[in-house]
């Protein structure tokens, strides 16, 4: 009876310790799938922040193409100006042109006033200096 008595004590004593194991195990493996969702959850932030990122990285990408786009009509707009002021330009040479040979034709008359009476009615008069 001793010897029966002495295994049952064995037998209990072990399945203290397979108790006690099974609850360390358990605490384990509750500890693990609180890190799975903990990493789950930092996983969804990460793709969240990503998404977000990439939506900023396309608005940056859709303002630089508008900024091009507006760059491309200055300088439209600038060369256009450009044409136009070599244009003037050369009026205003053309027209500078024009007032020397107006000069120099008027510089072939002078006024002369005429010392009849009959004349000074009429007003002055030019006469061609040769």
């Amino acid at each position: 009876m001793a010897e029966g008595t002495t295994e049952v004590e064995k037998a209990t004593e072990l399945s203290r310790e397979a108790a006690s194991a099974i609850a360390t195990i358990q605490g384990a493996i509750e500890d693990a799938v609180r890190q799975v969702h903990e990493i789950a959850a930092a996983a969804q932030q990460i793709a969240e922040r990503a998404a977000a990122a990439s939506e900023s990285v396309q608005s940056i990408a859709a303002v630089a193409e508008e900024n091009s786009a507006a760059s491309e009509e200055v300088s439209a707009s600038a060369e256009e100006m450009s044409a136009q002021v070599e244009e003037i330009s050369a009026q205003a040479n053309e027209l500078s042109q024009m007032a020397d040979q107006l000069r120099q034709l008027a510089a072939r008359f002078r006024v002369a006033t005429s010392e009849r009476a009959s004349e000074r009615s009429r007003g002055p008069a030019l006469r061609a200096v040769v």
